[in-house]
């Protein structure tokens, strides 16, 4: 649990000059895309070293030719060996990681111990304009997970730094999918360079592929059938609950909710919303924008719903605008999506029924789920207020994996953070020292 003692830091315990001498940094797999490389320049200027091990020709390509590349080709069940081997004889004092579920990842953390700092990346808790950046874990994982409503309540209250705000524009779904897309076809390329890789997904990646062909297929269509039923809900004015999907192959689903499956979600939403919900409410069910239709839950939702004799109250959008769906709803239920963030933010009520960062009394609701449509309880506003300050002061870089300008960005903030003695939790908590003059100001723990 992070110190928040209630002392204050005047300075930014990230300072641009920060050095990375005798530190030496193994990055293992990334998000799609060339960001742990440009991430790894940036170490490389302030003087750490920089490594890298890679399970696929994607993760080879992705490095762009930098040095310290090395290929892991053996099985999975070597790779716990291997990789206590190769921390202890590269004298690695840094692991970088995007996600901390996937199986080498998992293994690495173990083998990490307490004297290897372990830097892991995510999507931003608050995207599409910022990224994560915690040390230890993310999302389940991550340090949020113990901090109370009220320490963070106290520790937004007593920051001095500005809050940041949103650019014009970080995140793009184009990016993302066309980054995505080339890694894939990477991965498929190179598959005879590492015959081993043990996938984190259960698809095979033949079949991954046909999915994603099929709904690039019927995406107009889907999206013209969408637009359709999100008019004819406008025209109609009836109140709405909105469930918000996440990927089968979500990680964490499978590791930070009770879960096997979204279509699992999706029958316990249904079935609750008609036991609870005014009579006449309806329920909307929001794909995720990359779903690719693996798990049918659009046949899925409308099935249980005929079932019940009230299908009309049952609308399953696979496309949309979040934004414009947020802003005409009366509640929001998700497993444990980062895009509930919008909801709080709009001071709807929320209910998470996986464990996530943001999923704490004050902020989203407790209650049964059937109750939960029946009556939400909304959450405190300034205590969202004071969690989004606090996560935009400490945990969130702006900027993007998949944009250019984004990637540079963020990987130009992140390297000071990840050379600061400092977790981004604490380093707000950390009094202000008193200093010879002429010197700069510096953080430091008491």
């Amino acid at each position: 649990m992070a110190d928040l003692s209630g002392r204050d830091c005047e300075t930014a315990p990230f300072s641009a000059g920060a050095e990375g001498r005798e530190r030496v940094f193994l990055f293992l797999q990334g998000p799609n895309g060339p960001f742990f490389s440009r991430l790894a320049a940036e170490l490389t200027a302030h003087g750490a070293a920089c490594r890298k091990i890679g399970f696929t020709f994607a993760d080879e390509a992705e490095w762009r030719g930098r040095e310290g590349y090395e290929a892991f080709q053996g099985r999975a069940d070597e790779w716990p060996v291997h990789i206590r081997r190769r921390i202890r004889d590269l004298g690695v004092t840094d692991l970088v990681l995007y996600g901390d579920e996937r199986p080498y990842h998992k293994e690495a953390r173990l083998a990490a111990g307490a004297a290897v700092t372990v830097h892991c990346f995510e999507e931003g808790y608050l995207r599409p304009y910022w990224i994560t950046y915690e040390r230890g874990g993310v999302n389940g994982n991550s340090r949020l997970m113990g901090m109370s409503i009220a320490e963070i309540r106290e520790a937004a209250r007593r920051l001095n730094r500005p809050m940041k705000a949103a650019p014009a524009k970080w995140g793009s779904s184009l990016a993302h999918t066309f980054w995505s897309l080339a890694h894939h076809l990477a991965l498929w390329l190179g598959a005879a360079r590492y015959p081993n890789y043990a996938r984190h997904r259960e698809l095979a990646l033949e079949t991954e592929f046909a999915f994603y062909l099929r709904r690039l297929a019927v995406l107009p269509a889907l999206s013209g059938a969408s637009r359709l039923r999100e008019a004819t809900l406008r025209r109609q004015g009836k109140r709405y609950h909105l469930v918000l999907l996440q990927l089968a192959f979500d990680a964490s689903i499978r590791a930070h909710s009770d879960y096997d499956s979204v279509a699992e979600f999706v029958e316990e939403c249904v079935d609750a919303f008609f036991r609870g919900a005014p009579a006449g409410d309806k329920l909307v069910l929001k794909a995720h924008p990359f779903d690719d239709g693996r798990e049918n839950l659009g046949a899925l939702a409308r099935r249980i719903a005929h079932r019940t004799g009230r299908g009309d109250r049952v609308i399953f959008l696979e496309r949309g605008r979040l934004a414009q769906l947020l802003d005409g709803a009366v509640s929001a239920v998700t497993i444990n999506s980062t895009s509930a963030h919008q909801a709080l933010w709009r001071g709807l009520p929320v209910r998470a029924m996986g464990r996530a960062v943001f999923d704490k009394p004050g902020l989203t609701s407790r209650q049964p789920l059937e109750e939960f449509f029946r009556a939400p309880n909304p959450p405190d506003p300034k205590a969202y207020a004071a969690f989004r300050r606090f996560l935009l002061v400490t945990s969130q870089i702006e900027g993007s994996f998949y944009r250019a300008g984004g990637r540079r960005a963020a990987a130009q903030r992140a390297a000071p953070m990840m050379l600061a003695p400092n977790d981004p939790y604490d380093a707000i908590a950390i009094p202000k020292l008193e200093h010879e003059a002429g010197r700069s100001a510096l953080c430091a723990t008491s």
